[in-house]
């Protein structure tokens, strides 16, 4: 069986696992970029200038959704782009989304019914809902945070394909200042490399836990959106860590991907008989 038949696991069966060594040489020898953003319940305005943000730098971003966006509806469901929208699920106690698992895939599940890939929001995981998404026709996830792993690859994961997180906003200002010097030496070690950007964070140009937790209250403010402008942080942050790693990337004619179409690649390639 090849292995693009065992990516989407046609009729449920396994793979001899030297096939799926293709994939893993692949990733050990180059670099792939994807960028993608978990919603967390952002607000619309921040939500929508994320999506300008990426629309102007040309970068395909893969949204993981919380709840439901004009903004992202407008640039994905009515643009004929459904299946790039992924879902972000709250497992969490006390979550909006429902009282159980059960409950709470059917939240999100109904919010975009086009959706053929989550990650749970602070990645949680366990195999009962890795188990149940397979069961109601998901392909893979990004349920897992690697940060900065040399020579990440796509992982085997119970029914599905995993995509690690190589690199996530709010890891990195715990660690590092938003400078690209500060990781740069990773970002050149070949591998799967998905960045999550939140909106909010990017927006606001978020420098730090301190000053993300002095504005959380923007979630819940009732000022216009021209008002909030105020509170972007003027110095290196999130936003302009993105504009330095997109820029420093297209110039070495780096090619990012929606992360559907890098799962729909890799079947694709690697179904090929003949690819070493």
């Amino acid at each position: 069986m090849s292995i693009g038949k065992y990516l989407v696991r046609l009729g449920g069966e396994c793979a001899n696992m030297l096939e799926f060594e293709k994939v893993v040489r692949f990733f050990c020898k180059e670099s792939v970029y994807c960028f993608t953003s978990d919603i967390d319940w952002a607000p619309e305005w921040a939500i929508q200038q994320t999506l300008n943000i990426f629309n102007e730098l040309e970068v395909p971003l893969t949204p993981f959704i919380t709840h439901n966006s004009d903004a992202i509806k407008q640039q994905y469901e009515k643009t004929g782009k459904s299946q790039y929208v992924a879902l972000h699920p709250n497992f969490l106690p006390d979550s909006s989304h429902g009282n159980n698992y059960i409950e709470q895939i059917d939240f999100v599940t109904r919010l975009w019914p086009d959706a053929q890939c989550f990650r749970g929001h602070t990645f949680f995981d366990n195999y009962l809902i890795s188990q149940e998404f397979y069961n109601r026709g998901f392909k893979y996830d990004s349920n897992l945070c690697l940060f900065l792993h040399p020579y990440c690859t796509p992982l085997q994961h119970e029914s599905l394909i995993r995509f690690p997180v190589f690199w996530e906003d709010d890891v990195h200002w715990k660690k590092y200042p938003f400078k690209l010097e500060a990781i740069k030496r990773y970002i050149e070690i070949p591998g799967l490399k998905i960045f999550n950007f939140h909106p909010l964070s990017t927006a606001l140009n978020i420098p730090s836990p301190d000053y993300y937790q002095k504005h959380k209250f923007i979630y819940r403010s009732t000022e216009e959106p021209e008002d909030f402008n105020k509170y972007t942080f003027k110095g290196n942050g999130t936003l302009t860590f993105l504009e330095e790693l997109i820029s420093y990337l297209q110039k070495k004619n780096a090619r990012f991907y929606y992360l559907h179409d890098l799962f729909q690649e890799i079947c694709e390639r690697f179904s090929r008989e003949d690819y070493i």
